[in-house]
């Protein structure tokens, strides 16, 4: 082995290693709520397009990384969808993100005092 292999598996250890903690913490608890589930989608698909790339140049550390880190966000990912289909109503998807409140909302969300 030569130095730019041990550099490609340094770089595979850190990208991969930096992955197990969130698959720990949502493993745990069973929430993806501050998850982008669009961005993810975009990051497990680029996972899986470089670890395609690495099979198609034989690169080990490429294919050993990007495999093992699909692997992991591909856990991440399952929760997040998991969740997402938990608040999906029939009618309608419900953005985490979305803030806003119609006016009733707000209304029905304050308390008796507020509304004197």
């Amino acid at each position: 082995m030569n130095l730019v292999d041990y550099l490609g598996y340094a770089a595979a250890l850190c990208t991969t290693g930096a992955y197990v903690p969130q698959v720990l913490r949502v493993w745990r608890t069973r929430s993806t709520e501050d998850i982008s589930l669009r961005a993810f989608l975009v990051l497990v698909t680029g996972l899986a397009l470089w670890f395609g790339y690495g099979l198609w140049k034989g690169d080990f550390p490429m294919i050993a990384s990007n495999g093992v880190t699909l692997a992991l966000a591909s856990v991440i990912l399952y929760f997040k969808l998991k969740q997402v289909r938990g608040k999906a109503s029939p009618s309608r998807v419900q953005d985490p993100n979305d803030r806003t409140q119609t006016r009733r909302e707000r209304a029905s969300s304050r308390s008796p005092l507020e509304s004197t």
